[in-house]
Formats: C-alpha cells, sequence, structure tokens
C-alpha cells in the first residue's frame, strides 16, 4: 500500500510503476516499496526526482502527501 495518494493512484492506473520509480532513482523495487509504504522516508533528492521525471506537473507538496488515514 502506498502512502502517497496520488501516487498510489498512478500506480494502481498504470501510469507508473513500483519498477519505474526504482529505474528513475536507481534503486531496488524493494527499496521503493519501503518508501512508498511510509516504512522509510525519501530524501529530498530522491523526492525531488520523482516530481521532476515522473509527475512534473503535480505540486510537490500534492505529490508527497501523505495518506494520514493509514
Amino acid at each position: 500500500m502506498c502512502v502517497f495518494p496520488v501516487i498510489d493512484k498512478a500506480i494502481k492506473n498504470g501510469t507508473v510503476s513500483i519498477n519505474i520509480i526504482a529505474k528513475t532513482l536507481e534503486k531496488s523495487e524493494k527499496y521503493i516499496e519501503n518508501r512508498l509504504s511510509g516504512k522509510a522516508e525519501f530524501n529530498i533528492d530522491e523526492a525531488i526526482t520523482i516530481n521532476m521525471v515522473l509527475f512534473p506537473d503535480i505540486p510537490f507538496k500534492t505529490l508527497f502527501k501523505e495518506n494520514l488515514s493509514n
């Protein structure tokens, strides 16, 4: 489960995947899964890269707003 609603929706819609995020950051899929699930945090450079490369039309604060109901 992804704690970031915009990224979660994109994964469910198939517009992005954990694999694509992993390749973009040159990290393992497990590394990405841990961060998307809230078990660990992306560092600021990783978050900016995800925003600029994969979600350039979405404001940073919107993209990385966590779903607090999880």
